[in-house]
C-alpha cells in the first residue's frame, strides 16, 4: 500500500461566492413569489403570455428545486488532492465521487505556478477545454500544480499549500527515478 505523502481537502469558502449565490437566489426567488401572488392569489394573468394555474405551479415548484440542487452541490463541492509514492489522485465531488489518479508515470513535467481562474478557464471549479487538452480543478486562490503529460494534456490542480504540494512531487518523482 502506497504511503501519502501529500493530502488536501478545499471547499468553497469565498464571502463573495456566497454573496453572489445569496443574492441570485434572492432576486430569482422574488420574482417566483411576485408570479405566484399576482396570478395564483390575485387571479391576474402573470406576464404577456401566462401559463395555466397548474402550469405556472410545476413551473415554480421545479425552479425551486433546482435552485435548492444548484445551491446544495456548491456548497458541498469539495476537491480532494493526494500525492502517494506513486500517483497523484483527485475527486471533485460532485463531479467526480471515485478516486482518479495520473501515475507518475505519466507525467512529463511539473511546477508550481500563479493562475487565473477566470482567463484559463471561466472561472473555478473542474473545468475541461477538450480543444486546448487543459483541464482544471480548482476551488479559490491562484496557486496550483500544473502538469504536462506524456499525451501534451495539461492539468492545473489548484492548492492552498503550494510549498508542500511541491515538496511532495519531487519526493513521488525521486523515488520513481531511483528505481
Amino acid at each position: 500500500m502506497s504511503r501519502i505523502l501529500f493530502s488536501e481537502k478545499q471547499k468553497f469558502s469565498q464571502l463573495w461566492l456566497f454573496a453572489i449565490i445569496a443574492l441570485t437566489d434572492l432576486i430569482v426567488l422574488a420574482v417566483l413569489g411576485n408570479a405566484f401572488y399576482t396570478q395564483l392569489l390575485m387571479g391576474e394573468p402573470w406576464g404577456d403570455k401566462p401559463m395555466s394555474d397548474l402550469g405556472l405551479t410545476i413551473f415554480l415548484l421545479l425552479m425551486v428545486l433546482v435552485i435548492a440542487l444548484v445551491n446544495i452541490m456548491i456548497f458541498r463541492a469539495k476537491l480532494e488532492v493526494e500525492v502517494k509514492d506513486n500517483s497523484l489522485y483527485y475527486r471533485y465531488f460532485p463531479f467526480v465521487w471515485n478516486w482518479k489518479y495520473i501515475h507518475k508515470d505519466n507525467i512529463k513535467k511539473y511546477e508550481i505556478r500563479q493562475f487565473n481562474a477566470l482567463k484559463e478557464f471561466g472561472g473555478y471549479g473542474y473545468r475541461k477545454h477538450f480543444f486546448k487538452k487543459t483541464t482544471g480543478l480548482m476551488m479559490k486562490g491562484k496557486q496550483g500544480l500544473a502538469l504536462t503529460l506524456h499525451d501534451d494534456s495539461k492539468w492545473i490542480i489548484g492548492t492552498q499549500q503550494p510549498k508542500a504540494l511541491e515538496k511532495a512531487m519531487d519526493q513521488m518523482i525521486k523515488q520513481h527515478r531511483e528505481y
